[in-house]
């Protein structure tokens, strides 16, 4: 399985616990894609 690397998206473990979010952001992914 490859392993997809997005620029924009980050997880860093001391922001939002782990959480995918935008880049620079505390925006979670998952709530921008609700929103979609």
């Amino acid at each position: 399985m490859k392993k997809m690397r997005f620029t924009r998206i980050t997880m860093n473990p001391g922001q939002m616990a782990g959480v995918p979010c935008i880049r620079g952001l505390r925006i979670p992914v998952a709530s921008i894609v609700g929103m979609i």
